[in-house]
Parts: structure tokens; C-alpha cells; sequence
């Protein structure tokens, strides 16, 4: 469990074994949303009583998501690593460019590290050296 504050109060994530995020909840333990996940890949999320498939490009960047009949409900672009990512529907997940985009820091959290987007840059090495 992760907590992170956020403008609107202080809120947990609760992670799987593979560390990827499966729900949040809010800093009076009420749930706000949950994430699904399948063979490494951000599938959907249901929040408010209703379910979004998510639908990713080549990199595992959100495009679009839809409702579980199939009607569209929002669609994103952005620029090349994240940058001034645009949504055309209130956004129900922060979970874009292949990992989650933490909106009070400007911060993309990829599994074990974050990527400053604006910065152009890793804040902290790679636990694994390269040869």
C-alpha cells in the first residue's frame, strides 16, 4: 500500500503481486475505484457503478475507453512521452502512458521509478545496471 495526498485529502493504492495498481481508497476508507489488469496490460476500470474498457496503443498508452456495451466514452492524444495529455471526458483513471500519471507531482510512476515528463528525465537511476 502506497498513500499519496492529493488536492482532495489523502488517498491509498493498493497494489498486486506485479505491481500494478488495483484500487484506490480514499483517506476515510471508501473506495474510490478499482483498475484491472491482464497479462501486463491496463484492461479497464470500474468506478461509480460502471465499467471502462481501455484501449491502448503499441506502447501501452490510453487512447480510448468505452463502456461495457462498446459506446465511447472518451478519447486521449498526447504528445511523444506523456506530455499535455488530453482527455475528451472527465478522466476516471490517472493510469495513462503505459503506467500511472501522478497529477500533483507532474510525475509518471513506471514500476519501480518515475519519469519527469517535462524534465525529459528518470528521477533516480535504474535498479537494474545496464552492461
Amino acid at each position: 500500500m502506497r498513500k499519496t495526498t492529493a488536492a482532495n485529502g489523502t488517498v491509498d493504492f493498493l497494489y498486486d503481486l506485479n505491481d500494478d495498481e488495483i484500487t484506490e481508497v480514499s483517506s476515510t476508507g471508501s473506495w474510490n475505484r478499482g483498475e484491472v489488469h491482464a497479462q501486463g496490460r491496463h484492461t479497464a476500470t470500474y468506478v461509480n457503478g460502471t465499467t471502462y474498457i481501455n484501449y491502448a496503443d503499441a506502447l501501452g498508452t490510453e487512447r480510448a475507453r468505452t463502456n461495457v456495451t462498446g459506446g465511447l466514452y472518451e478519447t486521449c492524444t498526447s504528445l511523444p512521452f506523456g506530455d499535455w495529455l488530453n482527455c475528451t471526458a472527465t478522466d476516471n483513471s490517472p493510469m495513462h502512458f503505459m503506467e500511472e500519471h501522478d497529477n500533483e507531482s507532474g510525475l509518471d510512476h513506471f514500476d519501480h521509478r518515475k519519469y519527469g515528463s517535462t524534465m525529459g528525465r528518470w528521477t533516480s537511476p535504474d535498479l537494474l545496471p545496464g552492461d
